[in-house]
């Protein structure tokens, strides 16, 4: 009963899917998980897995049922056509988007249900920083990185070549030119591929400063330019108050920023994950939310995940039998000013805190999965999918996680202050470095974590620490 009922807040409240509910949740078919209407340049795999959950008679998830895919409507293929549902009920291919623009439809069907369920994508020419409404040369992505002098830019400069109907045009020679500043480019020419696209890789030289690398196409007028920025190591990330001793980071959704810092796990019966953060005062709610320790790809790898959604704490975690557990708080979680959330799973239970007091429980057994498919563990952003939603907003400092189940006087007793390497304490950022692009691990495990700069969008930035800005509480 227990794995029925699991599975059945799974189909109904799971935030990051867009399922189809059924209305009566004891009547079999296949219904959507996850990856409707996602949109991407032509030529291209789309982010997400398409993924469909299959369900008996009983409401319970239906494994070994055959599900079949097909690009019904538009231009596409598939990376598998069938597959067989797992443990779960679930089953998944993937999209590469046609040449064409426009919409794209896949339809998927089980054996022994009549209802198929449909899948909406969307093709679109790539983007580019001017509307393509003429052929020509097009900037596409790679502007306006900022790195540490020699080294290599995280995102390849590409530009995109159109025709005069918007078509993308292959087999097209791009030509690649440093015209200013320190760097070296990895070729000088480029041939466009079957979605218009070319590209290179660049080297920034010793010396900091900007850099202009020009790209051209023969036989079509007119040039582009990618502006990039060299900058020393000691600059990199520099807080605003360098006399500080007590830092944190301040992280923007909108930016994608977030701190990796490897695959940090336990496969245990006791876990805990314990933040202090701040959300702005004027958060949109379409950005009340975030994760705050991203631990997860999917329900079914989910490690401890803790994280806010419509603006309540969240917390989930999916254990060996396969059942996916979520505890959300029942209420909000103040705005502008710190607070100290932590959630808590003691292989009986899971727990919430927000300050030190319990905010909800709910009855969890098992040992957490060893199933993973998640990009690494990440402070601030999704191990899953790059949906903006799913990012943190606001500043964060002092993050924990323990590989036992903290107790409230135990957490009340060590929020106010920072600690030692212990026992039982599986990493340990403090946020207390500074400045520059790591974050390190005073937990002696070496989770060091990298700020990292989502296709030049900036780093999250160095701010005065919670206990610069907070008293902790007489005894």
């Amino acid at each position: 009963m227990q794995r029925r009922v699991a599975f059945l807040v799974l189909l109904l409240q799971l935030p990051a899917c867009d399922m189809e509910s059924p209305a009566d949740a004891r009547v079999s078919g296949i219904f959507r998980h996850s990856g409707n209407e996602q949109q991407g340049a032509i030529g291209t795999l789309l982010h997400e897995d398409l993924v469909v959950v299959v369900a008996d008679s009983d409401g319970e998830p239906a494994p070994d049922r055959t599900v079949t895919f097909e690009v019904v409507e538009g231009t596409g293929r598939l990376t598998r056509e069938s597959g067989i549902t797992n443990a779960s009920g679930l089953a998944s291919t993937r999209l590469i988007l046609g040449t064409a623009a426009g919409t794209v439809v896949v339809r998927a069907s089980a054996a022994g249900v009549e209802k198929p369920v449909l899948f909406t994508a969307t093709a679109v020419l790539p983007d580019t920083t001017e509307a393509p409404d003429a052929g020509g040369l097009y900037l596409h992505s790679g502007d306006g990185q900022e790195a540490v002098v020699g080294t290599l830019l995280r995102e390849e400069l590409v530009v995109v070549v159109v025709g005069d109907d918007g078509a993308p045009m292959p087999n097209r020679l791009v030509t690649f030119e440093v015209v200013a500043g320190s760097a070296r480019l990895s070729v000088r020419t480029d041939v466009t591929n079957a979605s218009g696209r070319a590209a290179v890789l660049l080297f920034l030289g010793a010396t900091p400063g900007p850099v202009v690398v020009r790209a051209a196409t023969p036989g079509l007028d007119g040039t582009v330019d990618f502006h990039l920025t060299g900058v020393r190591p000691e600059d990199v990330n520099a807080p605003a108050d360098s006399g500080l001793s007590d830092y944190a980071l301040r992280f923007d959704a909108a930016r994608r920023h977030e701190v990796y810092a490897g695959v940090v796990w336990d496969t245990g019966r006791q876990y805990t994950a314990e933040a202090w953060i701040r959300l702005p005062e004027t958060i949109p709610l379409e950005l009340e939310g975030g994760q705050i320790i991203g631990q997860h790809a999917s329900y079914a790898d989910a490690k401890g995940t803790l994280d806010i959604y419509d603006g309540r704490l969240r917390f989930y975690i999916t254990t060996t039998d396969e059942i996916f557990h979520e505890l959300m708080s029942e209420g909000p979680v103040p705005l502008g000013r710190w607070v100290h959330v932590a959630g808590v799973y003691d292989g009986q239970a899971m727990r919430l805190y927000i300050d030190g007091a319990e905010v909800g429980s709910v009855r969890a057994v098992g040992t957490i999965t060893s199933y993973d498919q998640r990009r690494g563990t990440r402070i601030g952003g999704y191990a899953g999918t790059m949906t903006e939603a799913y990012w943190f907003c606001g500043d964060m400092d002092e993050v924990r996680i323990w590989s036992v189940a903290r107790t409230s006087d135990e957490l009340r007793t060590d929020m106010y202050h920072s600690i030692e390497a212990q026992s039982g304490l599986t990493a340990y950022w403090p946020f207390d470095d500074g400045g520059g692009l790591t974050a390190a691990d005073q937990s002696g495990h070496g989770y060091d974590g990298q700020l990292t700069n989502y296709k030049g969008s900036g780093y999250p930035t160095w701010v005065p620490g919670v206990f610069t800005e907070i008293d902790a509480p007489g005894p």
